[in-house]
């Protein structure tokens, strides 16, 4: 089975924010690419807690963060040697738009209530109302 950049993005953008832990879980049950290994990792002093899954193939691992068992952010690391940055770039392009900010090996889309961030081969989004000082 050949994996495309397009199957693994269409992954990506099948999380939605504000989701349960639960639900993500549930969401990684159904793709083929993640082995079924969870591990949650807790910060009390934080209050988040965090999913962290291996992949199998082309992306190294995928990483899910909660604040009251509700995702305000979630992380692609691609494995660069499989997929570059480029290929990443055109689906989120197709999918988005051209980027809202652009700088050497980093693209940058702001979204209505999210920001995705490519950097190298780390692909992010994350909820605005979790950036510090986002509207100041």
């Amino acid at each position: 089975m050949s994996i495309t950049v397009f199957y693994l993005f269409s992954i990506f953008t099948s999380f939605v924010m504000g989701s349960s832990m639960e639900s993500v879980k549930d969401n990684i049950l159904k793709s083929t690419i993640f082995y079924y290994d969870v591990e949650e990792v807790e910060f009390p002093y934080a209050k988040k807690q965090t999913l962290q899954f291996i992949a199998k193939t082309h992306l190294k691992y995928a990483v899910f963060n909660f604040d009251k068992n509700k995702m305000f952010s979630y992380t692609f690391v691609f494995d660069k040697k499989l997929i570059s940055q480029y290929s990443i770039f055109i689906e989120i392009k197709k999918k988005f738009g051209e980027a809202t900010l652009v700088a050497p090996l980093n693209y940058l889309w702001d979204l209505d209530e999210c920001i995705v961030v490519l950097n190298k081969n780390i692909l992010r989004m994350t909820l605005k109302s979790y950036i510090a000082n986002y509207n100041k």
